[in-house]
């Protein structure tokens, strides 16, 4: 978490996406404004925006404990991934490796998706 100039706490998340189809040139704008929905207009806006944009953003989700409660399960949830395959599969070289399981895949050298919906404290965080 970074602080701002009035010594509030903010944490921010960079997502990338692939697209089938070229997406349309950057707006001179920039899309931040296009794409950002606040809480009293997200369930009118944010499915319109998806649908228009591909992505939606949202500000103060998530509190600076309830981020911290997620990263931890998150962190405990990569290293229990990280033992079974160690124990089960120990010919994969994680990170290296390209692989698939139902938990956990591979994108590309030292890239990887994670599954927080079997997470049950996770899942009910990312879903609000």
């Amino acid at each position: 978490a970074a602080a701002n100039e009035d010594n509030n706490n903010h944490s921010s998340a960079e997502l990338w996406a692939v697209s089938p189809a070229p997406f349309p040139l950057r707006p001179l704008q920039g899309y931040d404004s296009l794409i950002h929905i606040d809480a009293e207009h997200w369930q009118d806006d944010a499915p319109s925006t998806l649908r228009e944009y591909g992505i939606v953003t949202q500000s103060n989700i998530l509190d600076q404990s309830e981020i911290t409660e997620l990263k931890q399960l998150v962190d405990e949830a990569i290293a229990e991934v990280e033992n079974k395959l160690q124990e089960h599969r120990p010919e994969i070289d994680v990170g290296e490796d390209t692989f698939i399981f139902r938990e956990i895949a591979s994108r590309n050298l030292q890239r990887f998706d994670l599954r927080l919906d079997t997470i049950p404290r996770a899942h009910e965080m990312v879903e609000r």
